[in-house]
């Protein structure tokens, strides 16, 4: 056999890039001294990219306590939608919900439309800014029915950076 035969059976034979990624995280921060705390995070990512569709999901969720006393308890889910084509710029939709305690926030949710433009798209490397504007619903599910609760109107600038070094690692960097 050649080089040329055994590099095109290699080709063959490498498995397709992923269509989706999961992650799961969580981490425990613990002080002691003057001031006794512990924070608890976790979190879950979802990725999703087809032909002409992309889905990226992220959940997060915190709780502190500090003195005996719950000091920090909040959770967020976003998730971005876009209609990729080969162009620079695409269609982009977003879609969030959140509750902070501290903040007197039980449940808000922002819904938003807008366009994302390509900087950089490989399979290892993703770089994009997106803009949108975005309604704010503080009672969202009365808002599905009666869209005047509308607590607000927001412009979304994002930047994200996504580069895989290897199957096990990955950075993930995301600007608002």
């Amino acid at each position: 056999a050649t080089f040329a035969d055994t590099q095109a059976k290699d080709e063959k034979t490498q498995t397709p890039p992923k269509k989706w990624s999961l992650s799961i995280k969580g981490g425990l921060t613990l002080n002691a001294g003057n001031t006794d705390s512990r924070l608890l995070t976790g979190g879950l990512n979802f990725n999703l990219k087809l032909k002409g569709f992309e889905y990226l999901s992220n959940f997060e969720i915190f709780n502190g306590t500090g003195s005996d006393q719950v000091i920090l308890n909040k959770g967020k889910w976003d998730n971005k939608i876009t209609l990729t084509s080969p162009r620079r710029l695409n269609l982009y939709g977003t879609m969030s919900m959140e509750y902070d305690k501290f903040a007197l926030v039980a449940f808000r949710g922002n819904a938003g439309v807008g366009l994302r433009y390509n900087l950089a798209r490989s399979p290892k490397t993703t770089s994009y800014l997106a803009a949108s504007f975005s309604g704010e619903f503080t009672d969202v599910f009365n808002a599905l029915i009666e869209v005047t609760d509308i607590d607000s109107l927001r412009f979304n600038l994002y930047y994200t950076l996504d580069k895989t070094f290897s199957d096990t690692g990955k950075y993930l960097m995301e600007v608002l």
